[in-house]
């Protein structure tokens, strides 16, 4: 199931944003993270999208994900404090 690879949390570098809106029509994926709010920080928000050529896997999906992410600096991991 392609959804489950979608990660609900990611990293920019120490500021982590949540998952609000994630629409997948078939092999279109725009997903919208919203910054999780910290006191006198502002918040941010941020959409990635791409389309798949092939039939989306799994793996597929979580390897154009995280290209994506990477160009923005993010990770899926959670950084060291």
């Amino acid at each position: 199931m392609v959804r489950s690879t979608i990660p609900h949390t990611v990293w920019i570098d120490k500021q982590a944003y949540r998952l609000v809106n994630a629409d997948i029509d078939g092999r279109r994926f725009n997903l919208r993270y919203e910054s999780i709010p910290e006191l006198g920080k502002s918040e941010f928000e941020f959409t990635i999208g791409f389309e798949t050529f092939y039939s989306p896997s799994d793996k597929d999906v979580e390897e154009e994900f995280t290209k994506r992410l990477e160009l923005l600096g993010g990770t899926i991991e959670r950084p060291n404090d």
